[in-house]
């Protein structure tokens, strides 16, 4: 049997746990500016906006790019990409009205 330092990969031995995937992955994290005086003005409105501009804008430009939204936070997200998807922020920002 092997002993954490003798297995090769790409796993790192950790006290209890086998393995360890390691990855490299860029994190986005985004809001929307003015969220909360937009749920002032017309608080349905203003998550029903929200609701359709992740299911059409946001959600389909993340996969292209193939990350994954991690979490949710009200208005706010946590995505994850492979470091070569990196270009997925400006594209978001050029696509929103």
């Amino acid at each position: 049997m092997l002993t954490m330092q003798e297995m090769p990969g790409r796993s790192v031995g950790v006290p209890n746990q086998a393995f360890v995937e390691r990855r490299l992955v860029a994190i986005l994290a985004a809001d929307v500016v003015g969220f909360s005086r937009m749920i002032g003005e017309d608080e349905v409105g203003a998550v029903e906006r929200l609701r359709e501009l992740r299911g059409q804008i946001v959600e389909p430009l993340i996969a292209e790019q193939s990350g994954r939204i991690f979490k949710l936070m009200g208005d706010g997200m946590l995505a994850e990409f492979r470091v070569q998807s990196w270009r997925c922020a400006p594209l978001s920002e050029s696509k929103i009205p």
